[in-house]
């Protein structure tokens, strides 16, 4: 058989399917609220409430995951192209187990898909555990491979852990030498190219907490396999790059270009490799919806096609538009269609300007200094998104040397200036200040729709003082002289909407806004320009989005005043934006009944329809003030601004120059979300305001309406916290009762079977020698019940020798359990009957499933 990357995806899960897991698709390489990541890095993401016991709607599971692993902590991008085996795209083969199986089955399955299925030679391999918390895995491998190949291994390489503190567990690896006939012990671990890891299985068994590891009740599977690195050992090649996915895209860039790939580390060689590698990143990405941007996974994938760009065009010769053709290639090879690549033909020509301008810094550095510095180097690599590989090609063609002092620190400075704020990345210099006066944004609270005068843009570090110079179609910052839009500040962040261009009576042009920072005095708006700049412009900011924001401020406040007469408090942080309100403070965890003594009394107050006003004092005044709320080590301006309201013999008074209500009743509604810890002494409340806790409260009652009924709901939608703590009650209640009622209905199925058993033991007619039953199940019985029920039912015929088949349709699926004379004849039969059934035999009874419902007349037609 000749393995393809196609073919191994389905053997795997195919495989795993056989085993019942469920097939789940891969995720988007944008991680799903999880602001850890930039990146989906490996399978286990999408898994990973399933991992926490936040969801259980899973007991098994396999995937084959598109990962990218080119931004944060696990970050491979400066080293492809190098080696033939880095990516920063790849598929990432798993399967999982959420509280079902665990070390000898999970072994198991991984010895026998790589050896029985696979046809790997098992002399290659080598398995490492971590015997000081894992002995039982060595001894389960001892199974399997000879002592001499099972080896105990460090902590580093054989101890996962999630984070500094929760699930985490020992895990084994399985090694495989592409050599052979040798005792390649020694090279584990040791990054041979010849000796590599190729499955990684992490037994979830403990969880860790600041005194130490604390076993789990509910243990977990988490296995990882890289796709391209087992099917290049599966056909034999010493390469990834060689196997099909890598290879249709390397032959489309051998028929553009004037050179071959020789798979050596030769210059052209990695040229072919990074140009290969990074259309497959940026196909993958714009197949989940990245855009290229300025900042996020938007810069990573821009850096990654700039990358890309100079490999093609400077070392390969490839002409501009020949790697968008090249994507689609890509997307293709991996299996995946993109309906346009204008999004990588156009970033690719913007580029090529960039890279102009690249090009002639380097020139004007090399003659002023006569060489690169690591400052110089730096510039080249951050601004014109010069990889450090290429300026170092063409410093070796000039014969220019490169001083790397200090390139390191210059490049972490940028990491830690890129966790600030948004509006950090946009430069604004002393030269701006002094040539333009500060924006005035008092607008901000008294009006809508106002005219201003176009100052400058900022793209990156270029400043464009000419509105005709501003490009169209991509993100920058434009600054006027007056706004009414709202810059990110004290948590609040900054107003959408659109400014629109006008010359004269005509208009030529719309801005759109996606976000407004406030920088060194200036407020930048930052978006897309659609059409042309003038200098005169109409700012209008999203309305309906300001009064949601405005909700939830003031409702911040009421929240942040009412938890301190439950607790003695300190604000840590907060966000407030159109969809929720998020506040940090500082202390311990609030009981139900505190909780909800604080949601009562905000809406107590939301309901007493008071105005909100706001006041401007003098800071120091304000200061003194020890009624008046305000941030800790926070620093505040000679004139503040102070929120007030006055309602049921209370004031709450706080220092805020966010935007607010004008009466507390605009607010409507005050829901509590969650309430869950962000640190040791941090906890953090999520609300939401108005329509939208109207919103979550109508579904929460749709919920509780199937409850009221007797049905068991699975929770997947949002809902306010206290709902959702009646829903878990009555769920639990309806849990119990629908057991109970099973065990009912199991009582009543097994009297009739035992009738039916006994009258086939006495009877002399060979027709009624066999017993066909169908199991009647209750609404709430689950399909694990039903599987445990009919095969303890087959169970009682076994014991009376009676040959017996008992199923149950779960939806349009028969779950059927059997004992004949010849179960082996009885699981050909159905497998040739129904090609898609799973079944097996075990303790004498042919249990599984059959993907369609069979009638009375089929399953006793499987008996004859």
């Amino acid at each position: 058989m000749m393995w393809t990357t196609e073919k191994l995806r389905r053997s795997f899960l195919d495989y795993f399917a056989s085993k019942s897991h469920k097939i789940v698709s891969s995720s988007s390489v944008i991680p799903f609220e999880d602001d850890s990541l930039l990146f989906t890095n490996s399978g286990m993401v999408q898994f990973k409430k399933n991992l926490l016991g936040e969801r259980d709607d899973l007991r098994r599971a396999c995937s084959v995951q598109r990962c990218i692993r080119a931004g944060g902590k696990h970050n491979d991008l400066d080293d492809v192209g190098k080696d033939t085996y880095h990516h920063t795209y790849f598929e990432m083969m798993g399967n999982w187990s959420f509280g079902d199986y665990f070390k000898e089955e999970a072994i198991g399955f991984a010895w026998e898909f790589l050896v029985d299925v696979l046809k790997l030679n098992k002399d290659k391999l080598y398995v490492t555990y971590y015997e000081e918390l894992d002995k039982e895995s060595g001894n389960i491998w001892l199974k399997y491979l000879p002592s001499e190949r099972v080896l105990s291994a460090s902590y580093k390489d054989n101890f996962w852990e999630m984070g500094d503190t929760g699930p985490c567990g020992p895990c084994t690896e399985i090694h495989y030498d592409r050599i052979g006939n040798r005792d390649a012990s020694e090279l584990v671990n040791k990054d041979d190219p010849n000796v590599i890891e190729i499955w990684n299985i992490v037994f979830i068994e403990y969880n860790r907490t600041i005194s130490g590891l604390v076993p789990l009740e509910r243990k977990c599977i988490d296995t990882g396999i890289g796709l391209e690195r087992l099917l290049s050992i599966l056909i034999d090649v010493r390469s990834n790059y060689l196997i099909d996915s890598f290879a249709v895209i390397i032959k489309a860039i051998e028929d553009r270009c004037n050179f071959k790939y020789n798979d050596t580390e030769e210059s052209i060689d990695v040229a072919f490799r990074v140009v290969a590698d990074h259309c497959r990143t940026i196909a993958v990405c714009t197949y989940d919806k990245v855009d290229f941007s300025n900042d996020g996974v938007g810069y990573v994938l821009r850096r990654i096609l700039r990358r890309a760009v100079r490999y093609a065009h400077e070392v390969l010769g490839l002409k501009e538009g020949v790697l968008g053709e090249l994507v689609g290639i890509a997307a293709h090879a991996i299996g995946i269609e993109l309906k346009s690549v204008d999004c990588v033909n156009k970033e690719e020509l913007q580029f090529m300007k960039t890279l102009k301008k690249g090009i002639e810094r380097f020139h004007k550095l090399a003659e002023n200094n006569g060489k690169i510095s690591g400052e110089d180097l730096f510039l080249l690599y951050d601004t014109y998104g010069f990889p450090v590989d290429l300026t170092e090609i063409m410093a070796k063609e000039r014969n220019i040397k490169i001083d790397y002092t200090n390139f390191e620190s210059f490049k972490q400075k940028a990491v830690e200036i890129s966790k600030m704020s948004k509006g950090m990345k946009l430069n604004i210099d002393a030269g701006l200040q002094s040539k333009f006066p500060r924006t005035d944004d008092s607008f901000k609270y008294t009006k809508n729709s106002i005219n201003a005068t176009f100052f400058f843009g900022i793209e990156g570090k270029e400043i464009i003082t000419k509105p005709n110079e501003i490009p169209e179609g991509r993100e920058l910052g434009l600054v006027f002289d007056k706004t009414c839009f709202y810059a990110e500040c004290g948590g609040q962040v900054g107003d959408t909407g659109k400014i629109i261009f006008y010359d004269g009576e005509k208009d030529v042009g719309v801005f759109n806004v996606m976000d407004t920072q406030a920088i060194k005095g200036f407020v930048v708006h930052k978006g897309i320009l659609e059409g042309s700049a003038s200098y005169q412009a109409l700012q209008m900011y999203d309305q309906e989005l300001r009064k949601k924001i405005m909700k939830n401020h003031t409702g911040t406040h009421l929240l942040n005043f009412f938890l301190r007469t439950i607790i003695q408090t300190e604000q840590r942080g907060s966000l407030v934006d159109p969809e929720k309100l998020r506040f940090d403070f500082e202390g311990r965890k609030l009981t139900n009944q505190e909780l909800e003594e604080v949601e009562k009394k905000v809406n107590e107050f939301i309901q007493s329809n008071t105005d909100v006003e706001a006041i401007t004092l003098d800071r120091e005044q304000a200061m003194e003030s020890p009624n008046i709320v305000r941030m800790r080590n926070e620093e505040y301006p000679e004139k503040v601004r102070v929120i007030t309201m006055k309602a049921n013999g209370l004031t709450i008074e706080e220092m805020c120059g966010g935007t607010h209500v004008t009466n507390v009743s605009d607010i409507g509604k005050f829901r509590i979300i969650s309430e869950t810890g962000v640190s040791a002494n941090t906890r953090r409340i999520v609300a939401v305001t108005g329509k939208k806790a109207q919103e979550l409260d109508m579904e929460a009652e749709i919920y509780l309406s199937k409850l009221s009924i007797g049905e068991v709901v699975n929770v997947d939608k949002t809902i306010p916290l206290f709902y959702r703590q009646k829903v878990e009650v009555l769920n639990q209640k309806n849990k119990k009762k629908g057991e109970e009622l099973s065990r009912a209905q199991y009582a009543k199925n097994k009297k009739e079977i035992l009738e039916l058993i006994a009258k086939a033991k006495n009877t002399s007619n060979l027709d009624d020698k066999t017993v066909v039953y169908y199991y009647q199940p209750t609404d709430s019985c689950t399909r694990k019940d039903l599987v445990r029920f009919i095969g303890l039912l087959c169970g009682e015929a076994l014991k009376s020798s009676v040959q017996c088949l008992v199923y149950v349709f779960v939806n349009e699926e028969t779950i059927l359990a059997g004992n004949v004379s010849d179960n082996k004849g009885l699981i050909e039969k159905i497998t040739s009957r129904y090609p898609n059934s799973h079944v097996r035999a075990s303790k004498g009874i042919v249990q599984g499933s059959i993907h369609t419902k069979m009638n009375y007349e089929d399953a006793k037609g499987l008996l004859r």
